[in-house]
This record gives C-alpha cells, sequence and structure tokens, in this order.
C-alpha cells in the first residue's frame, strides 16, 4: 500500500517518498544541503543578501547519486526557480556520488538555470572535476558565504 501524504504538495511528496525533506517558499534562489541545518543557514544567507530561497531540500547522510540527481530534479521544478546553490559536505555524503547525481541531472535535463555547488570533504577532488568539466562554478575552499554571494550575483545579472 502507498503511504498516503494528504494536504501536502506534490514535490513534497515526492522528496518524502525517496527520504528527502523538501519545503517550498516563495523566492528565487533554490537550495539543496546536505543536511537540515546546513540547508537552512544557507537560505538565511541568501535572505542576507537580498533574495528570497524558493525551496530548501535536505538531502541528509548517505545519499547516493540517484538520490542526489532527484534532489536537483525536485528544487528545479519548484515554482519561480532561477538559481540553484548546492551546499554539501562531503563528511556525511561522498563528493564524488553527489557530483554524479548532479552531472546526471546537468546532462540529461540541460537545466537553464544559474547553478554554483559548494562542496568539500570525502571524494572532493573527483567530484570538483566532475562538475568543472560541465561548467559549473565550484567553490572549493571559500565559505557559504561566497556561494550565495556568487549565486546571488549570478541571478541578479540574468534577471
Amino acid at each position: 500500500m502507498e503511504p498516503k501524504f494528504e494536504g501536502n504538495s506534490p514535490l513534497e511528496i515526492r522528496a518524502r517518498k525517496i527520504g528527502l525533506n523538501y519545503v517550498q517558499l516563495d523566492g528565487t534562489i533554490a537550495v539543496v544541503g546536505s543536511g537540515a541545518g546546513l540547508a537552512m543557514a544557507t537560505m538565511d544567507l541568501v535572505s542576507h543578501f537580498n533574495a528570497k530561497p524558493t525551496c530548501f531540500v535536505d538531502t541528509g547522510g548517505g545519499i547516493s547519486a540517484e538520490k542526489m540527481a532527484e534532489a536537483v530534479r525536485i528544487a528545479l521544478a519548484t515554482l519561480g526557480v532561477e538559481g540553484l546553490l548546492i551546499n554539501a559536505f562531503g563528511g556525511i555524503n561522498n563528493c564524488e556520488w553527489m557530483a554524479r547525481g548532479i552531472s546526471r541531472v546537468l546532462d540529461e535535463d540541460k537545466p537553464r538555470v544559474k547553478i554554483v555547488v559548494k562542496m568539500r570533504g570525502h571524494s572532493q577532488d573527483e567530484g570538483w572535476k566532475m562538475l568543472e568539466e560541465r561548467n559549473i562554478p565550484v567553490v572549493k575552499f571559500g565559505t557559504t558565504e561566497e556561494a550565495v554571494k556568487k549565486i546571488v550575483g549570478l541571478v541578479k545579472r540574468s534577471a
């Protein structure tokens, strides 16, 4: 029997079915974070720099490439999304696997929104390489603040 999620949006239901947490808001910048605390802190910084988050997707730990691809697709399917910031810590996830999932979406779906990835930790070099091959800005050793400034600037320039 399928679980029933009364009162939730289709994207919330889609996320929950695969073990992701999704919250829809009313801005323009989607946030995918590897942990609710990281995602919420990232959204606070988006607001601090005069932009508004449109959603956040919390991937949690132990994410596969398939699950990361779906997290990105859910974020991109959110109404009003103009930019996507992926803020991932490779202590609870493998950066290479996360990059594989992100790359899959880039290759298959060819999203037209601006995307910035801040990713550090386990297998980061392999992950960075995959994303850089696809011309995605990667914040390697910088802060979350730098990543937020980058995505906010990209979105504002394209408006």
